[in-house]
């Protein structure tokens, strides 16, 4: 199911490159790998990572982004507000996929809410 993983931020030196990259990665070993893919660097040249001390982690879930979790009431009153789904995700934040979703969920749909 969803989980929740720190990222946390490195700076990673590759072999003969003057100044180091700073990414954000999971553990050491991923942001190696991550660097190494994204500037398409042979396993012969050698890439060190180490953590920066200087900030906090944060939390991400694994597909990239934290949850809304947007409570049913505000979606349900702010639909009545707008008569339009468009203008309800706008003005919430999300998108018409996720408002119809959470109502799917709840067993109602935007037309009876709307009501």
């Amino acid at each position: 199911m969803y989980q929740e993983r720190e990222i946390h931020p490195f700076s990673v030196q590759i072999e003969g490159w003057g100044l180091p990259i700073h990414i954000n990665a999971y553990d050491q070993h991923d942001a190696e790998g991550l660097t190494r893919i994204a500037f398409e660097i042979p396993s012969s040249v050698a890439i060190t990572a180490t953590p920066k001390k200087s900030t906090e982690p944060f939390t991400m879930g694994i597909r990239g982004r934290k949850r809304l979790n947007i409570p049913l009431k505000s979606i349900s009153d702010t639909l009545k507000q707008a008569k339009d789904i468009g203008a309800a995700a706008a003005t919430l934040g999300c998108s018409r996929g996720y408002i119809y979703q959470k109502l799917k969920l709840a067993g109602t749909n935007p037309r009876e809410v709307m009501k």
